[in-house]
């Protein structure tokens, strides 16, 4: 196992935020402000409390790193703000190389869930076009809902997942992997 690079106190807050974000996302499909901005702010306190001016630099890096992957997957409507606000409070505390694992993580645990959540519903071909219809029109640079309003997150017809739900999961596996 690779040794964590998060302080342990670090490393609990980004546990509590994700664990509440995720339950609260499952129950009310939502990530609510008052959680992202009190933990974006507990980030920069807590690392530059425990690691100085370093801390301080690392959850700025982190949070520049998580709004520069998150800001344009909103602008795209492929996620919601809120997983916007959670994923930049997630990196004010994570630090860049941490907040990279959980992106990835998330990623494939999104992807996995996506794949199951369509095949169960009976819709997994028509998720698979779209998803290569998505590909298609970004490799065109051209908005992917424009022509297929479905692709937008918040059209009714869209396949929608708690992305805070597996935020959490991808955490609660990189903690119980010791790699966070």
């Amino acid at each position: 196992m690779f040794p964590s690079t998060l302080p342990d106190q670090a490393r609990a807050l980004v546990i509590v935020l994700a664990t509440v974000a995720g339950i609260i996302d499952l129950r009310y499909r939502r990530i609510p402000n008052w959680l992202t901005f009190s933990a974006l702010v507990a980030g920069f306190a807590l690392r530059g409390w425990v690691q100085g001016i370093p801390g301080i630099a690392a959850a700025a890096k982190g949070l520049g790193l998580a709004l520069a992957v998150y800001v344009p997957l909103w602008l795209l409507r492929g996620v919601g703000a809120g997983d916007v606000k959670l994923m930049a409070a997630t990196g004010s505390i994570a630090g860049p190389g941490a907040w990279l694992l959980i992106f990835a993580v998330s990623s494939m645990v999104g992807g996995i869930t996506g794949l199951a959540m369509a095949a169960r519903r009976g819709v997994l071909l028509r998720t698979l076009r779209n998803t290569a219809i998505l590909a298609g029109q970004l490799l065109r640079l051209r908005r992917p809902w424009q022509d297929h309003p479905n692709l937008d997150v918040r059209h009714e017809q869209s396949l929608r997942m708690p992305h805070g739900a597996i935020i959490a999961s991808a955490v609660l596996l990189l903690a119980l992997a010791r790699l966070i």
